[in-house]
């Protein structure tokens, strides 16, 4: 299949973005899978959507959860796209959010 175009929506206009869900869910299961059981609120938002320094992370993580830093990353990316393929299949949504009804989506027409 060729393309004429690509198009990167970074702003949520043209689809909106992804339920809050599905980065909680992500990384509540990375940290639980690498053994973080009772994850402090900051690491708990650093894994969720790395808000501090990837540097300081990784030192974290590693020296406080004998934990490698992009491993859990890596996985929690893992799980975030699971659960926005979720998420698409049984239009999940937060309430935050509205979205265009899926029948007004149309798939290009084939040429």
């Amino acid at each position: 299949m060729d393309y004429d175009a690509v198009v990167f929506d970074m702003d949520g206009v043209l689809v909106e973005r992804s339920p809050s869900w599905v980065f909680d869910d992500a990384a509540g299961r990375a940290l639980a899978e690498a053994g973080i059981d009772d994850p402090t609120d900051e690491e708990f938002r650093t894994v969720r959507v790395l808000r501090s320094d990837l540097e300081e992370a990784m030192a974290h993580f590693e020296s406080t959860h004998d934990v490698g830093f992009d491993r859990l990353w890596r996985r929690r990316n893992e799980l975030v796209t699971e659960n926005q393929v979720t998420a698409m299949v049984e239009g999940r949504r937060d309430s935050t959010t509205t979205s265009m009804p899926r029948s007004n989506f149309r798939a290009p027409a084939a040429s």
